[in-house]
């Protein structure tokens, strides 16, 4: 059995605890230092379980493919339909939303990177079958009378400080596809404001690792 990649769906840096881009100043100054054209949208979030809502700042660069989205303290640079080798404007770009901001220095609350990924497989099962195959072990239920349609799973790893989360489901929720879809994310809490070429590891690293991960599923193979 072997599988490959259908189709990244986007790529992103998360940042709680930064003011990013808060003022129209910076918001022109990001357009000149990107030399880029540039929509800027302002919208009003859902309320908030206070009661209370946000504002919304959605910045546009279409030639790249990124939204930048500021909502309160929380901050999310994306990239659509990336590849491996343009992960790095993808840091270059937050690197110069933080530089524009005045936020080089001092700590975020937390800074995830994230990847989601489709991809394809040749094991001839759906991937709701596959998955549940490889995720669980089906052999724990064998008394029931429970034949396995399929499965659909989460994990974690690390510790409060730095963890790693794969999520593995079919895609769109169809039980027949055999595309699976793998979401990767790469959490650091309380660390210091990153440099580009940190952003462009850690984007690289988690996009190493849902391959990885996929790659783990496919050779666990289907429990007899």
């Amino acid at each position: 059995m072997s599988f490959w990649l259908h189709d990244a769906l986007n790529a992103s840096v998360v940042i709680l605890g930064v003011d990013l881009i808060p003022t129209p100043e910076t918001v022109e100054a990001l357009r000149a230092a990107l030399q880029t054209d540039m929509r800027v949208t302002n919208a009003i979030s859902p309320p908030l379980p206070s009661g209370e809502v946000e504002q919304v700042k959605s910045l546009l660069l279409d030639r790249d493919r990124v939204e930048i989205t500021v909502q309160g303290s929380r901050s999310t640079i994306i990239r659509q339909h990336p590849d491996e080798a343009n992960l790095s404007r993808l840091a270059e770009i937050t690197a110069i939303a933080l530089g524009i901001s005045g936020q080089t220095t001092g700590n975020a609350e937390a800074v995830g990177y994230n990847v989601e990924i489709i991809f394809e497989q040749d094991s001839g099962q759906p991937a709701g079958r596959y998955l549940g195959e490889r995720l669980f072990d089906h052999n724990a239920f064998e008394e029931e009378p429970w034949p396995l349609l399929g499965g659909a799973g989460r994990i974690v790893f690390g510790d409060s400080q730095e963890s790693r989360m794969f999520t593995a489901e079919s895609r769109f929720g169809e039980d027949q596809t055999t595309r699976v879809f793998i979401s990767a994310n790469l959490h650091f809490a309380g660390v210091r404001i990153p440099h580009e070429d940190e952003v462009r590891e850690s984007l690289q690293t988690i996009w190493g690792d849902a391959h990885r991960f996929m790659e783990r599923l496919d050779r666990k193979g289907a429990l007899q």
